[in-house]
């Protein structure tokens, strides 16, 4: 339980923080979203938010309204809309702009050169980098949109950049400082690399380090798995001139049905350092096989890897390995150990040790469909079914590890889909969602999840930087080796906000300050039918004093179908005055508890829920270690009349 009763006066000490969402509200705390338990031990704090890496907000299609100019042959478009240099714009109605190389349907990237009056003044580029020059009208009316991001798929890593892979087959990427308009920074907002989305569903991304770590060329290539074709590029400092339909048994390029059509192609780098990928066996038979390209590193006449020569002793090696059977489909893959662990569609995962011709072990799960897998220490953890569980396996056999809570859903035997996920900072994040038997949209619980690996406590630990719990946690990437890097979390999310928007947050600095950040106790019994009591006031204590901006609100339910319905009464909030404080500062006291009057009257149940809502200057993180309901207790009603009711 998340409570105890003090022996002395029959007060109800609600508590509990380090041990997450209880599996039940009758058994642990109801919910507990953007905070953060694993602080000190004992205190729950506001967490850390998340920013967005498209720095500007994505544009609605087919804006209008903007304008064309001939006196200097540039694209103008009005300040508000908040352009920046590196985005890309297509164009479905010029109005009477014409110019070489100016059609509708045709993306065109953005350089900003200044500011006339209103409207911001970009040139045209295209995507062989030729500078156009509009004619036409000296002013008209043209329809524009914005090349936005879809569904993000999967992220990696360079060393020095980020780069992400949408559904779409879009690689999107921070590599190149993109800059601001007349009131935007520069900074390395994430823009499309320009890479070719034909035939393109985003199946596969990594990225493979083949020499040091200054991103020169020939350092590493980018790899993208599309529906039936490889694509690559050296990253070097700019976007990578990409190679389409790559067939890497043979290094031949131009092929567009080197893969199998599937949309499993999830590929990694393995701590051995090679690449391994999923495709479809030679068969096609609902089967599935595992790509393994191996850099040639040890061999004496090695000297640099280049895609385009093919396998050979002195570059690299290639095999297909068809060891999923033929009544399953490959999903997922992830390290374990010296082996890969590959989830299928049904109830099975493989172990495979990378160089037999046949897996060493089936791991059978009670459920069948496995979305993800993440490896942290010795263990693996398989998300699989659509019952909330998640297995552990440590490459024999897998046992079910935890269960996502029904009742976070409010509806009784939800199906619950699981997403990508990671590890960082010992803690398990991944993304979920839910949907009712009945059907219809996502339930509200999406977010990223949370898992302390030393203790199992669940929380919704982010809320993204779309504002609501609606949509889901699509992709993760870890930050920097030293977890630093983003802050906060340390991890970037790709996300859906459950409206047709995607994106991707980092970790940041600044902790929630839109109240987002909550903890709801238990469904506590403070009476019986026969004897309903009334609660005196509610309390809560806190380690640091809020700062001015911040606020504690209280608020009471009597029942799980207020907390399912957010109809909670309101009791009120205790706001933080001037701060920093001082020891002689008397004049505007430290905040460190609140005591509230309780309005609902003669219950059998009370619900009680904090909104911790921080601020972006010098916050406290409100710092929250206990709530208590002072009188209306059961040993109340004798021994402490009249608070309680009888």
């Amino acid at each position: 339980m998340a409570y105890t009763v003090d022996p002395t006066n029959g007060d109800i000490i609600i508590g509990g923080f380090p041990n997450g969402i209880g599996d039940s509200p009758y058994s642990g705390l109801t919910d507990m979203r953007s905070v953060d338990p694993s602080g000190l031990p004992g205190e729950v704090s506001v967490s850390y938010s998340t920013v967005p890496v498209f720095k500007n907000p994505m544009l609605v299609n087919n804006t209008t309204g903007s304008l064309v100019t001939t006196s200097s042959g540039l694209f103008l478009a009005p300040t508000t809309l908040l352009l920046e240099g590196g985005q890309y714009v297509t164009f479905s109605n010029l109005g009477g702009a014409t110019g070489s190389g100016l059609a509708t349907g045709t993306p065109y990237i953005l350089f900003h050169t200044g500011v006339i009056g209103l409207n911001e003044e970009w040139q045209l580029y295209t995507l062989a980098n030729v500078a156009v020059t509009v004619t036409g009208a000296s002013t008209t009316t043209v329809t524009f949109s914005t090349i936005n991001p879809a569904l993000p798929n999967y992220m990696t890593f360079d060393g020095q950049y980020h780069w992400m892979l949408d559904a779409s087959g879009y690689l999107w990427s921070d590599i190149v400082t993109t800059q601001g308009g007349g009131s935007t920074t520069a900074t390395h907002s994430w823009t499309w690399t320009m890479n070719t989305v034909t035939n393109a569903h985003g199946n596969g991304l990594a990225f493979l380090r083949t020499a040091n770590t200054t991103n020169s060329a020939g350092d590493g290539w980018i790899f993208i798995f599309r529906d039936q074709a490889i694509d690559y590029g050296p990253v070097t400092t700019g976007y990578p001139t990409w190679v389409n339909g790559w067939t890497p048994s043979a290094g031949s390029s131009g092929g567009t049905t080197v893969m199998q059509n599937t949309i499993y192609h999830q590929a990694i780098v393995a701590p051995d350092g090679n690449m391994y990928f999923l495709n479809s066996s030679a068969s096609g038979i609902l089967s599935g096989s595992v790509g393994k390209l191996q850099i040639n590193f040890l061999n004496a006449s090695f000297t640099a890897f280049v895609p385009s020569t093919g396998p050979s002793v002195s570059n690299y090696s290639y095999a297909d390995f068809p060891i999923i059977p033929k009544f399953d489909v490959a999903s997922c893959l992830a390290p374990s150990g010296t082996n890969i662990l590959i989830g299928g569609k049904q109830n099975y995962a493989y172990n495979w040790d990378t160089m037999s011709s046949a897996v060493g072990n089936y791991i059978y799960l009670a459920e069948k469909n496995i979305q993800s897998i993440v490896t942290a220490n010795q263990n693996s953890y398989i998300f699989a079914g659509n019952r909330g569980n998640i297995y552990i396996t440590n490459g024999s056999q897998a046992d079910v590890w935890k269960k996502m809570p029904d009742h976070l859903t409010g509806s009784v035997y939800p199906n619950w889909t699981f997403y990508g996920g990671t590890y960082q900072k010992g803690i398990l994040y991944f993304g979920a969602t839910a949907y009712a038997q009945t059907g219809g949209g996502g339930l509200s619980v999406g977010g990223v999840w949370a898992i302390e690996l030393s203790t199992k406590a669940l929380r919704l630990s982010n809320q993204l930087s779309y504002g609501t719990y609606s949509g889901y946690a699509s992709c993760f990437l870890q930050g920097d080796a030293l977890g630093t890097t983003p802050p906060g979390s340390g991890i970037y999310i790709g996300w859906a906000d459950g409206t047709g928007k995607f994106g991707v947050d980092a970790g940041s600095y600044v902790p929630y300050v839109n109240g987002a950040s909550y903890v709801v106790s238990e469904l506590i019994p403070v009476g019986t039918s026969l004897n309903p009591t009334t609660c005196y006031q509610l309390e809560f204590k806190l380690s640091a004093p809020l700062v001015s901006g911040e606020s504690v609100d209280l608020q009471m339910a009597s029942s799980l179908y207020d907390y399912i319905n957010n109809t909670f009464t309101d009791v009120g909030t205790v706001t933080g005055t001037n701060g920093p404080y001082t020891t002689s500062d008397g004049a505007n006291p430290p905040v460190l508890s609140g005591n509230l009057p309780v309005t609902i009257q003669r219950q059998q149940w009370i619900l009680v829920k904090a909104i911790l809502t921080s601020t972006a200057t010098n916050p406290s993180f409100n710092r929250l270690t206990e709530m208590r309901i002072i009188g209306g207790t059961v040993k109340d009603n004798v021994a402490n009349a009249p608070y309680g009711t009888k």
